[in-house]
């Protein structure tokens, strides 16, 4: 799902944010899209179905929910070979934090491993897939 926050908020790559809607309950999200200075209030999120977050695979578009943050410390430290390892939406963070990372001026290797049941639950598949491809880095 794709947010845009009235107010644009500095973030790093790998935190979360919390939206609540409008009956109070709060969902704590990683953010899956690096900070962006020309869209600085838009982040992305992913929600699996069957959990007590899947309500928010109902809100309409355009629906308006606060949103506070960011918070988490799962934040890039240092440069070097790194190995990033998800299952699930747990790929979000990885997600944001290997996208920022690609966009840096370093050659250090960089590696993300991604588990799922099968192909029907492969987040950002194909987009991931292209990057490996596509990029001169090490991947």
């Amino acid at each position: 799902m794709t947010f845009e926050a009235e107010q644009p908020f500095e973030r790093s790559a790998g935190q979360y944010v919390t939206l609540t809607l409008d009956d109070g309950l709060a969902y704590a999200f990683s953010v899956a899209s690096p900070f962006n200075e020309r869209a600085p209030g838009r982040f992305e999120i992913a929600v699996a179905r069957g959990t007590t977050a899947a309500c928010m695979l109902e809100l309409a578009p355009g629906s308006v929910v606060s949103v506070s943050g960011p918070n988490g410390a799962l934040v890039w430290k240092d440069d070097g070979p790194a190995l990033l390892v998800a299952t699930g939406t747990g790929i979000s963070p990885l997600r944001a934090i290997a996208l920022e990372q690609l966009g840096r001026d370093v050659a250090d290797p960089l590696t993300l491993l991604f588990g799922c049941r099968d192909a029907t639950e492969e987040l950002w598949g194909e987009e991931l897939s292209q990057l490996a491809r596509e990029q001169p880095r090490p991947l």
